[in-house]
């Protein structure tokens, strides 16, 4: 079997995808290879109703978050889902993370490719 150095392990912040973190991460020590974590934002639950002061004209009317606020947040939600992982990444070499925005599988093969993954750790959702 090839040596696997550089493992990725998208994230939807789910229970299955958490087994899918514990699994990489043990695969990881054990090949003392690198560990990218990416978590792909969804554009979708980004979007508030807002009111402002005409607000009688469209009742429903509903904007888009901001890119940078939907990444941010995402960001934020990464890191309270990594919190009862710290402990074992720690015993990693380099553990890195991303969150990125845009379609799910098309981002996940992108970052693979950047990142030259050798294994994609992939749950099911």
């Amino acid at each position: 079997m090839k040596n696997i150095q550089k493992l990725l392990v998208p994230t939807d912040l789910s229970e299955n995808s958490r087994r899918g973190l514990v699994y990489a991460c043990s695969l990881a020590a054990e090949n003392k290879g690198v560990l990218t974590i990416l978590h792909v934002a969804n554009e979708f639950d980004a979007w508030e109703l807002y009111s402002d002061e005409f607000s009688f004209l469209q009742p429903t009317t509903r904007r888009a978050w901001p890119s940078d606020r939907v990444l941010s947040e995402a960001n934020l939600d990464l890191n309270h889902f990594l919190e009862q992982h710290l402990e074992a990444m720690k015993k990693l070499s380099w553990v890195t993370k991303r969150v990125v925005l845009g379609p799910i599988a098309e981002q996940i093969v992108t970052v693979a490719e950047e990142e030259k993954a050798d294994l994609v750790v992939a749950t099911g959702g």
